[in-house]
């Protein structure tokens, strides 16, 4: 019998970066991907826990989504029963929707709720518009759900803090070391 002992060089990124300039663009990549795999699979479940719950609170229905870092993201609402409530059910919701200006996280908690209460602290609603808010409130929470989650995904300090976070470490080829 053998024993063979390895031994690795391994360095954290921003040590690569100084040492092979290639090679960290290949770590940065590297942290890119597991950031994906972890940060945003988290976030698409987070993003999709409020949708629900925004569609429960406002008597819509979501048909389907889809979400894609650098994809077309979307997502289809059927307000009908929405339109078939009595006049008081769709006033109430009407100040519950002008409420949410003044609310940081009312359906789930989750900072994804954010995106539902700025489009409303942007748009005054009325009873006679709701309908109409409540079919594109949600296309434009995932427009800008997407766009935040591409950016921070492309903000090379927001990847290296999560190599520190995640305490990365890397070959001197750029990959992780595991």
């Amino acid at each position: 019998m053998k024993t063979i002992t390895k031994s690795f060089n391994v360095y954290s990124l921003e040590e690569l970066k100084t040492v092979d300039t290639e090679s960290y663009e290949v770590a940065m990549q590297n942290v890119r991907e597991a950031y994906t795999d972890t940060q945003i699979d988290l976030s698409y479940q987070d993003m999709e826990e409020t949708m629900q719950a925004f569609a429960e609170a406002f008597n819509i229905s979501i048909r389907d989504y889809s979400f894609g870092i650098y994809h077309n993201s979307y997502v289809n609402v059927n307000i009908e029963y929405y339109m078939d409530l009595e006049n008081d059910e769709k006033k109430d919701l009407v100040k519950k929707a002008n409420n949410l200006k003044n609310k940081d996280c009312p359906f789930t908690g989750i900072h994804t709720d954010l995106y539902i209460t700025d489009y409303f602290k942007e748009n005054e609603v009325t009873y006679n518009d709701l309908h109409k808010h409540l079919d594109d409130v949600l296309h434009v929470a995932v427009s800008n759900f997407m766009n935040d989650l591409e950016n921070d995904l492309e903000n090379d300090k927001n990847i290296l803090e999560f190599a520190i976070n995640e305490e990365f470490e890397f070959l001197v080829d750029g990959s992780i070391y595991y």
